[in-house]
């Protein structure tokens, strides 16, 4: 099943797995790069989170060393993930500017933030 991120007309943020994926306004500078096809989150057992647009090229934005992330698409793209059992639905992602966040909570042993493996 595809489900769109527009409510009430308006695009609202979603959830895949640990991403957590935010609509802007605007993206601030940095370096850029072009993409039909992107991992935007690896798992730990090889079902990826995959943002696709074939022939339709997007662009990241990615500020420090990939500290912060954005997305830019003139068109609509679906994010998939990528496994064969207990997938997460496919979002379908319409124009416009988004943040990328990786989910991360605190681990009490190692006395850090660590990501969010799902």
């Amino acid at each position: 099943m595809k489900v769109s991120n527009i409510k009430d007309g308006k695009r609202v943020a979603i959830t895949h797995g640990e991403l957590f994926i935010l609509p802007v306004d605007s993206v601030p500078e940095g370096k850029t790069s072009q993409h039909e096809t992107l991992i935007l989150a690896h798992s730990e057992t090889g079902h990826h989170h995959v943002l696709e647009s074939p022939r339709h090229k997007f662009t990241l934005t990615e500020i420090g060393d990939s500290i912060e992330r954005y997305l830019t698409l003139e068109r609509e793209a679906e994010l998939v993930h990528k496994k064969t059992y207990d997938i997460h639905e496919t979002r379908i992602l319409t124009p416009g500017s988004y943040r990328v966040f990786i989910k991360k909570e605190y681990d009490v042993r190692q006395q850090a933030m660590i990501r969010v493996f799902d």
